[in-house]
C-alpha cells in the first residue's frame, strides 16, 4: 500500500463534513489480496482518531503519566516489548557505567 500523498498535510488528505473529518486518502492503487487485513486495521485505527475543528494538534506520548517523552520510558517501552536475549542486552546498555566509546566493548566482552 503505497500512498501519493505521502508529503502532504493532514487538511490534504480528506475534508470536513457536518463537523466530522472524513478521510480521502489516495491510495497509488487497489491493495492487494494481502495487504487487506493491514488496510482493515489501518481504517479502523484512523476511525478511532477523532479529529476536532479549531483544537491545536498535540502529541501524547501514552506510555506516561503526563504524557511527556523521557529516554527512561522509551527504553521502558522498548525492553517489554522484546523477547528475552535482547532484553538482556538492552538492559546492559541502560546500567553499563561506561562511556559510549567503550560500551562496545563492555558488550563484547561480557555476553
Amino acid at each position: 500500500m503505497l500512498s501519493t500523498g505521502k508529503d502532504n498535510t493532514i487538511d490534504e488528505m480528506g475534508r470536513w463534513e457536518d463537523n466530522k473529518w472524513v478521510w480521502n486518502l489516495p491510495w497509488r492503487c487497489t491493495p492487494h489480496s494481502w495487504e487487506q487485513d493491514s488496510m482493515q486495521d489501518f481504517n479502523k485505527l484512523l476511525k478511532e482518531t477523532n479529529l476536532t475543528i479549531g483544537k491545536e494538534d498535540t502529541w501524547t506520548w501514552e506510555r506516561d503519566k503526563l504524557g511527556d517523552y523521557s529516554t527512561s520510558s522509551g527504553y521502558t517501552a522498548l525492553v517489554q516489548h522484546q523477547p528475552s536475549p535482547y532484553r538482556q542486552v538492552f538492559e546492559k546498555i541502560w546500567n553499563a557505567p561506561y562511556s559510549s566509546q567503550s560500551l562496545w566493548i563492555h558488550l563484547v566482552t561480557t555476553t
